[in-house]
């Protein structure tokens, strides 16, 4: 975890909360989720934004910015929006907007909310039955203020495979040139790793691109520690924005996966975004009929848009 001695001047905390114009998946594999964190990583350092709490959802992302100059914060939020849809829509063969605009910001300007929206936005995927405990999650990221692989086993490179050594000397390169981890490097890298080796550079990958400062996040609590502490005994909350939910549980997103990949041929389950109309809508049809999945999370999967009389 980073150190920082004081807190310095600052405008104000500022939650971001950012979802898609259609309503659909914005994560749908392991590549989507890096090569988002390595954008706004990178977009970070570009701007000298101050992340101090990061939760990417499957259909959502929630930042907590410090924020010192607001017209900086809107142009690292454009910078990063539009080079995910460039890269999201390539991946698959999407074109037009992805992102909703505006996206939804609230500023936080007393120590109860501060600390409410940090918890809210740690919380969000036990709220939504993806882990029992904030530290569980992997993509709040909080488990990497302290551990560089709390999700994989302990990375020794000399004893490493060649092609586990090779991906990392190439992360390292990447990182070093300040480029992100776009799905073309990511596919090469992980084609030819085993399923823990996958978890190890996953591991690496965010541990050594990451820039959120923990410490920012843990001063209003005294320390890290007392803040996972709070996060366990108080979900948080958001006075001021309405988010708007689907369904329960994001578990079913990796069930509906499974389903399609089962029931039709696909290289890749991001082809769903990109199917005629006839094709989804009889996917849909399969889906309610065969599984308890509600239509309308069965609809975010596949970008599309149902009546509410269905």
């Amino acid at each position: 975890m980073k150190s920082r001695k004081r807190r310095f001047a600052y405008v104000g905390t500022e939650h971001i909360y950012k979802n898609t114009k259609d309503g659909g998946l914005l994560f749908y594999t392991l590549s989507d989720y890096l090569v988002f964190f390595t954008i706004t990583c990178v977009a970070a350092e570009k701007k000298g934004i101050t992340l101090a709490a990061l939760t990417l959802m499957r259909d959502h992302v929630h930042e907590e910015l410090e924020v010192h100059h607001p017209q900086v914060m809107a142009e690292y939020e454009q910078l990063v929006n539009a080079w995910y849809a460039q890269e999201f829509n390539r991946s698959c063969g999407r074109e037009g907007q992805l992102f909703n605009h505006p996206y939804g910001n609230a500023p936080k300007r007393t120590e109860s909310r501060i600390r409410d929206s940090f918890a809210y936005l740690g919380n969000n995927p036990v709220e939504r039955k993806l882990c029992r405990k904030a530290i569980d999650y992997r993509w709040n990221f909080l488990a990497y203020a302290h551990n560089p692989h709390p999700f994989s086993q302990p990375l020794v490179i000399r004893k490493a495979s060649a092609p586990l050594k090779r991906a990392i000397s190439l992360v390292k390169a990447c990182h070093k040139q300040r480029n992100i981890l776009n799905y073309r490097v990511l596919e090469r890298m992980f084609r030819t790793l085993e399923k823990e080796e996958v978890q190890q550079l996953t591991d690496f990958i965010i541990s050594t691109y990451n820039v959120i400062d923990y410490e920012a996040a843990a001063s209003w609590y005294g320390s890290f520690d007392k803040m996972i502490a709070a996060f366990d005994v108080n979900t948080g909350s958001e006075y001021d924005m309405r988010e708007t939910f689907v369904g329960k549980d994001d578990s079913v997103y990796a069930q509906i996966a499974t389903r399609i990949l089962d029931h039709w041929n696909l290289k890749s389950i991001k082809e769903v975004i990109v199917w005629p109309d006839e094709q989804k809508l009889d996917a849909l049809d399969t889906l309610t009929r065969e599984t308890v999945i509600p239509l309308p999370q069965i609809a975010k999967f596949l970008h599309m848009k149902v009546k509410k009389e269905r």
